[in-house]
């Protein structure tokens, strides 16, 4: 194992020392950094899971919702464009839309051209739970992010290291996308 890769501590520190130990042909480095992605995605998404529940929903369902109220540039969302956003099979996203218009938080309308198509909306009461939960997630986040405030480039930092990685994982997995399709 690399001696001048700083692995700091906690369970990813402690995933990558294993493995390393195991397989030193690893780049230590870029181990160490998914895995402490991975450690905070985690935390993030139990964190998105308690303020979902305290609403009765589960952080799927207020992603769904989250989207839904989104909508996407040619206008309001159909249950196809949720399971291929989410990757999610049709028939998972059409039973999650059923439970949520059940409790009145989504509604569904026909398209204007082509009856059969479906569009989905968010009634009032889905729109303010909604509301509600991205404002306590900004709050938690707010909260979080300040560990970073000490630190040179802090926040700012971040955010460009962080949108430059999503931009090109974005990329690769376009490209694998395209050689399993090819």
């Amino acid at each position: 194992m690399s001696e001048d890769v700083a692995l700091g501590e906690g369970p990813a520190a402690e995933f990558t020392r294993y493995w390393l130990t195991r397989r030193p042909d690893l780049d230590p480095q870029a181990l160490a950094l998914a895995m402490t992605l991975a450690r905070a995605h985690l935390l993030d998404m139990k964190n998105v899971s308690r303020i979902a529940e305290a609403h009765g929903l589960t952080s799927t369902d207020y992603s769904l919702m989250a989207t839904i109220q989104r909508g996407r540039r040619e206008g309001p969302i159909r249950p196809s464009d949720l399971s291929r956003m989410f990757d999610l099979p049709p028939s998972l996203v059409t039973y999650r839309i059923d439970q949520l218009a059940r409790r009145g938080l989504v509604e569904r309308s026909a398209g204007t051209g082509d009856r059969r198509v479906v569009l989905l909306g968010l009634t009032r009461e889905g729109a303010g739970i909604v509301d509600a939960i991205v404002s306590r997630i900004a709050e938690r986040a707010g909260e979080r992010m300040a560990a970073l405030d000490g630190v040179a480039g802090g926040r700012d930092a971040l955010q460009h290291l962080l949108s430059a990685l999503v931009q090109r994982w974005e990329q690769l997995d376009e490209a694998q996308d395209e050689t399993v399709a090819g």
